[in-house]
């Protein structure tokens, strides 16, 4: 269960969900994540009810943006953030921090932060490789990636499935993990736009040709992008 020395503990599940997609390791049972030697730097910013504010949203961003190579963002609001948070993305993608966030669970149009420019949207797709019925979509769709019944962990030691655009959102920040590692083991630089250039051509194209607001540049592939 995410936790930290401050005392600050995910009670609601949804977090230790999703680092459990993003760098769960092989225990023996239960699920092996997507980049399993990644390290995580958990920032509590919502209430244990889910809830929360642009200010915390924005100070736990700042954070992280000091400190993290991506900044994952399993949440989102219809209503655009003040300013200030929109700058500090801006700040964040000039120092070549990688931010992914999620689309949202509405049917309807893509949240913030998704919705900016210098972020990776991420759209579920059900087991069909159809769009999720409650999948947000549009023109900031950048990328999809599965998003119904995803088994990880749960607090408890125990395991669950949950379904969302939260769900889809650790799986593409997992891929951008290996691939920086990647990256820095090749010696190559490491670019926000190198990345997300990379992640458009490594896809798997479902939906029209080129991007589409339902599946961005459409599923992601792993093997692909390292290929």
């Amino acid at each position: 269960m995410i936790s930290d020395q401050n005392g600050f503990i995910d009670r609601a599940g949804h977090g230790t969900h999703c680092a459990g997609i993003l760098a769960g390791t092989d225990n023996g049972r239960g699920i092996v994540g997507i980049a399993p030697r990644a390290k995580i730097l958990a920032v509590k910013v919502l209430g244990d009810n889910g809830s929360g504010t642009y200010e915390s949203v924005y100070k736990g961003f700042l954070w992280a943006a000091e400190k993290a190579d991506i900044i994952s963002m399993s949440l989102g609001s219809a209503e655009a953030p003040p300013d200030v948070f929109h700058q500090a993305v801006k700040q964040a993608y000039a120092k070549n921090v990688v931010i992914v966030a999620a689309a949202g669970n509405e049917a309807s149009a893509i949240n913030y932060p998704a919705a900016y420019d210098e972020v990776i949207g991420v759209v579920a797709l059900d087991k069909t490789l159809l769009p999720a019925s409650f999948s947000n979509r549009g023109a900031q769709a950048e990328i999809a990636a599965p998003g119904v019944e995803i088994l990880s962990a749960y607090p408890g030691g125990r395991y669950a499935k949950l379904s969302g655009t939260s769900m889809s959102t650790p799986i593409v920040s997992g891929i951008v993990a290996l691939y920086i590692a990647y990256l820095k083991k090749k010696g190559k630089p490491v670019t926000v736009a190198a990345v997300r250039d990379a992640l458009a051509k490594a896809t798997v194209d479902l939906g029209p040709v080129g991007r589409d607001p339902q599946y961005g540049y459409g599923l992601i592939n792993a093997v692909k992008l390292i290929n």
